[in-house]
């Protein structure tokens, strides 16, 4: 919509916008209006102000009498109205135009950031970043997680990371899911993610024989039982390296062989 003026010797004026009339919360907006005579004459070189909710921005009008701008909205997503004026000069009338703009929630990504191992039936740290579809960190948002029966809440830093304590029901090993979820506020939509994560069994054992010495980092450690062949099936050699590594034993290399009626597997801890 523009409004036209005219006063006593002046050159009557007419505005109107043409810039995005449609957007994202907190997604910059490019706002834009035209001014002219009326006679159509493009007038360059003003100053235009444009207001959207309590924001504001100005721009100059090039050659054919457009000034552009953006503005990056924290105004709640809806219907939100935009004005635009020229406060006109020593030849020319004041005008001023108006616009209403469509703001619509900010879309969000959730991910996972902590590990792929969790202690079954033990309490640990889970972690989940949200961010803008940019890129930009979310703060202050409640992320929640569920796996294996357990669930926990925790809030975003300033680094859009929440990091929540958490224990799984189970106290047995395998594998299971790991979500997390944002439910969405007035500003921003609905995320969620989930990915696979491997629970090992958190109760202590004993290292015995072919260990002559104290264990120590750069040492090969033997392991060895006779029911290995029941918990160590199916790749979890692996999956037993990894758990150590998660409790805080970097292993450089396993190593598993048989002898007869033991299962001996070989750990290089660094």
């Amino acid at each position: 919509q523009a409004c036209a003026s005219q006063n006593a010797g002046l050159l009557a004026t007419q505005l109107s916008y043409v810039g995005a009339a449609a957007g994202e919360y907190n997604d910059a907006l490019s706002v834009a209006g035209l001014l002219q005579d009326t006679s159509g004459n493009p007038l360059p070189g003003r100053t235009l102000n444009f207001v959207l909710g309590v924001q504001t921005a100005t721009a100059t009008t090039d050659a054919n009498g457009v000034g552009k701008a953006q503005i990056v909205p924290t105004t709640s997503p809806g219907n939100v109205a935009l004005s635009l004026t020229y406060a006109g000069d020593s030849s020319t009338a004041a005008s001023s135009g108006s616009a209403t703009v469509s703001l619509a929630k900010e879309e969000t990504v959730l991910a996972v950031s902590s590990g792929a191992y969790l202690g079954a039936g033990a309490a640990q740290s889970v972690s989940a970043t949200l961010t803008e579809s940019s890129g930009a960190p979310i703060a202050g948002k409640s992320i929640s997680f569920t796996v294996s029966g357990a669930t926990a809440t925790a809030t975003t830093n300033a680094s859009g990371v929440a990091i929540a304590l958490i224990t799984p029901v189970t106290a047995q090993g395998g594998t299971a899911q790991l979500s997390a979820s944002f439910a969405g506020d007035s500003n921003y939509l609905a995320s969620s993610t989930q990915t696979p994560v491997t629970l090992y069994q958190t109760s202590q054992f004993v290292i015995w024989g072919g260990n002559s010495t104290a264990l120590a980092l750069g040492q090969d450690v033997n392991f060895w039982g006779d029911s290995w062949a029941n918990q160590m099936t199916g790749g979890e050699l692996v999956k037993l390296c990894g758990a150590l590594a998660q409790m805080g034993v970097k292993v450089a290399r396993g190593l598993g062989r048989s002898q007869p009626g033991k299962s001996l597997i070989g750990l290089h801890l660094d």
